[in-house]
C-alpha cells in the first residue's frame, strides 16, 4: 500500500488572539483576524496538491460550543472544495467542539463523517488496499473517561492499514484530564497509526509500530503556543507510515529568552543582543509575521537600568525601531528579569537568607550525589507529588524525575531565587 493523508486538529476556527497589547499595528491586527481561518485554506491546499487520500481532524475544530456561522460555514467550504477533489474529511469531536455543540443546519458534502460518542469505523480505499479508520467523539466539554476502553484490540491484515483517532490526553501530556488514555494501550491497540487531537505543540509519541502523533494545532494564539504550527503530511509506504511535518501558520510566536551576564555593560552590547536575535527569528518564520516577546534575565551591570515601567518602555520603543523594517516583525512586550551581578564564593558564609538557601541547596546536592541518601529519595517523593497535583507543572515536566534531572532543577530553582532576592535588595 502506497498513499498519503493528512493529519490535523486543534484548528479553533475563528477563535482571536490573546494576552497581547492593543497597540498592535493594523496591518498586523487584520492577519490576525483571519489566521485561523487562513491556516484551514492552506491546509486544504496541501491536501489538494499532495493528492492525500483523506483528511483527518483530530478534535477541536471549533473553540466552543457556540461556533460562528462564519466559522462553520468556512469548514463546510473547506470540506466541499476537498469533496470536489475526492479527498474524504474524517474528523472527531474534541472538549472544545464536543457533540453537544450549537451548529447551524448546513449541508453536508459528500465523503464528510463526524463520528459519534460510541466507537464507529469509516473504511476508504487506497492504492493497493483500504484504510480502516476508528474513532470516538466527546459527547460534552468535561467529558474524563478513558476513551480507549471502547477500541478492542486489532489483529493485523494484509491490504488494510488501520488508523486511530482521537482529541485525548495521553499519560498526562496536557495535564487537564480530558478523555485521558495511556501510551501502553494505544500501542497494543493493533492501529498503524494513532492521529490524535489536545496537546497544541506536534509531537511523535512514538514513530512507528504504531506511530502515535500529535500534529499539533495549526495556529498559534498566544505567547504560550510559540513555534511553528501546522499539520502532518503522512505518507505511507509499503503499509509503513512517515509522517513530515507542514507548517500552515500565517503568524508566528516567539518568546526569545535573552541572557546577560557580567560581560554585557552597555546599551549597546543589549541592542545588538537583540539585532541579533531578531535577525534569527525573522530567518526561521520563513516571511511570517512574527509576534516577539522578549525576555531579558541572568546577571549585569545594568540590571537597574530598566527596572521601572518607564525605562522598560522607552526599551522596548528602541528596540521596535530596530525591527521597523519589518512591517510584519512586531516586538509587543518586554520583561526584565536581570539581577545585579552577585559573588557566589562565599555565599554559603553570609548570615542571611542568601546565604540559607545556598547552604541547603549545595547540602541536598550532596544528597543527590549518594545512591543511599534517604533524604534525597524523600526529596524526589515530594518533588513527583508536587507534579503530580499541579497541572501547569504536567505540561513541562513527568513524574519519576531521575536524580541527575532533579540536579539541574534544583540548580535552576536556586539561580532563580537567588536572583529575585538579589533583586528585592538593590538600592
Amino acid at each position: 500500500m502506497n498513499f498519503r493523508f493528512v493529519h490535523a486538529a486543534d484548528l479553533h476556527l475563528d477563535s482571536p488572539f490573546s494576552g497581547i497589547r492593543r497597540d498592535l499595528p493594523p496591518a498586523i491586527r487584520d492577519m490576525a483576524v483571519t489566521a485561523s481561518m487562513d491556516a484551514l485554506d492552506t491546509l486544504v491546499q496541501i491536501c489538494i496538491e499532495e493528492e492525500v487520500s483523506f483528511l483527518l481532524l483530530a478534535g477541536d475544530i471549533f473553540d466552543h460550543r457556540t461556533p460562528s456561522l462564519r466559522a462553520q460555514v468556512r469548514l463546510g467550504d473547506a470540506a466541499k472544495r476537498l469533496s470536489g477533489a475526492g479527498i474524504p474529511v474524517v474528523r472527531v469531536a474534541g472538549n472544545h467542539d464536543p457533540l453537544n455543540t450549537a451548529r447551524a443546519h448546513l449541508d453536508e458534502p459528500d465523503g464528510a463523517h463526524l463520528f459519534s460518542d460510541d466507537l464507529g469505523t469509516v473504511t476508504i480505499p487506497v492504492p493497493g488496499g483500504s484504510a480502516e479508520i476508528r474513532g470516538v467523539s466527546h459527547p460534552h466539554e468535561t467529558y474524563s473517561d478513558d476513551p480507549l476502553h471502547l477500541f478492542p484490540r486489532l489483529k493485523s491484515q494484509p491490504g488494510i492499514f488501520r488508523v486511530g483517532l482521537l482529541h485525548t490526553d495521553v499519560d498526562g501530556s496536557a495535564g487537564d484530564g480530558y478523555a485521558p488514555s495511556r501510551l501502553h494501550d494505544l500501542i497494543s491497540s493493533g492501529d498503524d497509526y494513532w492521529a490524535l487531537g489536545h496537546v497544541h505543540s506536534a509531537k511523535l509519541l512514538r514513530e512507528s509500530e504504531p506511530t502515535i502523533a500529535y500534529s499539533g494545532t495549526t495556529q498559534g494564539r498566544h505567547f504560550g503556543e510559540t513555534g511553528p504550527k501546522g499539520c502532518y503530511l503522512v505518507e505511507v509506504r509499503d503499509g509503513i507510515p512517515r509522517p513530515a511535518f507542514r507548517p500552515l501558520d500565517s503568524i508566528r510566536w516567539a518568546q526569545p529568552r535573552l541572557p546577560l551576564d557580567r560581560s554585557i555593560d552597555t546599551e549597546a552590547e543589549i541592542l545588538d543582543l537583540v539585532s541579533n536575535i531578531l535577525e534569527r527569528i525573522a530567518d526561521e518564520a520563513g516571511g511570517r509575521a512574527v509576534l516577539i516577546r522578549l525576555i531579558f534575565e541572568g546577571e549585569s551591570p545594568l540590571a537597574t537600568s530598566f527596572e521601572s515601567p518607564a525605562e522598560t518602555e522607552d526599551l522596548l520603543e528602541t528596540v521596535r525601531e530596530l525591527a521597523s523594517s519589518s512591517p510584519t516583525t512586531w516586538i509587543d512586550s518586554i520583561s526584565w528579569r536581570v539581577a545585579r551581578p552577585m559573588d557566589r564564593s562565599n555565599l554559603r558564609d553570609r548570615d542571611d537568607l542568601l546565604g540559607d538557601i545556598a547552604r541547603v541547596e549545595t547540602d541536598l546536592l550532596e544528597e543527590l550525589d549518594s545512591p543511599d541518601s534517604h533524604i534525597a529519595g524523600e526529596f524526589l517523593e515530594q518533588l513527583d507529588s508536587r507534579i503530580i497535583s499541579d497541572p501547569r507543572l504536567r505540561k513541562w515536566i513527568k513524574p519519576g524525575i531521575p536524580r541527575s534531572h532533579a540536579v539541574g532543577i534544583l540548580e535552576r530553582a536556586r539561580e532563580s531565587l537567588l536572583r529575585t532576592i538579589s533583586k528585592e535588595e538593590s538600592p
